[in-house]
């Protein structure tokens, strides 16, 4: 593949076989039953991980350079309702030029960065909205050298109507419009759930992302407070910033039984943390342990 010696291919398809290994083995219970979408499939490690270790339903694979694309359909032509396209995912139906880097890392072809040592070939790009999928998707995959925000944007209407998880690994020097496909992701109830709590946090945000909707998860924040506002902006500011788990539902109990306070909580409320904290106010002091 690409002008690479064998050796050198089969060091790469090793390396990255076993990290698309690990993070499967991750997303296990994600995975299973669904229809997924594999983005940036390149020579489709990520999809034979899957088809080699569960039960899917349909998998939809996308990569836009012919030889890997070719590869790729070989590699995995014995396995069943697994299709894959030779076209890139972004937000624009159009032809455009890639650079694919004839170095080592064959993962890397970007639409985005000229590499030194690289080809140039002419890929096509197509929305995903405009694809029309009819399954309802479960899973989508991303993995595309800073596209990530066009991929994103071409896609919002079906990720809106099927909320599936999203596995996302953000290239933060090559996408410079990151925070846009965060608000974006945000806007539409979606929260990070990092899957490799033991990283440093230096290695975190380069780590690939799980994004769920709120509506699957099934924990509740509840704190308690007693009239000190600052203290309670100060803990929720804290919580929001280093949280990662995704929560269902916002509970705070006032216990000040002061109607001023309760009217501050509301306006505190609906002012900076849109309305999303659910309060219950004790008009008699019970303390906290009882508040709780």
């Amino acid at each position: 593949i690409n002008n690479m010696k064998k050796d050198k291919f089969e060091e790469f398809k090793r390396f990255h076989k076993w990290t698309c290994d690990y993070d499967v083995n991750q997303m296990l219970d994600l995975l299973e039953g669904s229809t997924i979408l594999d983005i940036g499939s390149n020579i489709g490690l990520f999809t034979e991980s899957i088809v080699n270790k569960i039960n899917y339903k349909k998998i939809y694979a996308f990569e836009p350079v012919k030889e890997f694309f070719d590869y790729s359909v070989n590699a995995l032509k014995k396995h069943k309702n697994v299709f894959i396209y030779n076209f890139a995912i972004g937000n624009t139906n159009e032809k455009k030029n890639i650079s694919i880097n004839l170095d080592m890392n064959i993962g890397s072809s970007s639409l985005i960065k000229n590499h030194s040592n690289s080809r140039i070939e002419t890929i096509e790009i197509k929305r995903l909205d405009d694809l029309k999928i009819k399954d309802k998707i479960d899973f989508i995959k991303i993995d595309v050298e800073g596209f990530e925000t066009e991929v994103i944007l071409g896609g919002l209407q079906t990720i809106e109507k099927n909320k599936p998880s999203i596995f996302i690994e953000i290239d933060f020097p090559l996408n410079k419009d990151s925070k846009s496909l965060f608000k974006k992701l945000f806007d539409l109830g979606y929260e990070p759930f990092d899957l490799d709590q033991k990283n440093p946090k230096d290695i975190l945000m380069l780590s690939p992302t799980v994004y769920r909707t709120k509506k699957k998860s099934n924990v509740t924040f509840v704190l308690t407070s007693c009239g000190r506002m600052d203290l309670l902006e100060q803990t929720l500011d804290s919580f929001f910033k280093y949280n990662e788990y995704p929560i269902e539902r916002y509970i705070i109990t006032e216990d000040s039984a002061d109607p001023k306070v309760f009217e501050e909580c509301e306006r505190l409320n609906q002012e900076k943390y849109n309305g999303k904290l659910e309060f219950i106010f004790n008009y008699e002091k019970l303390g906290h342990l009882m508040s709780f």
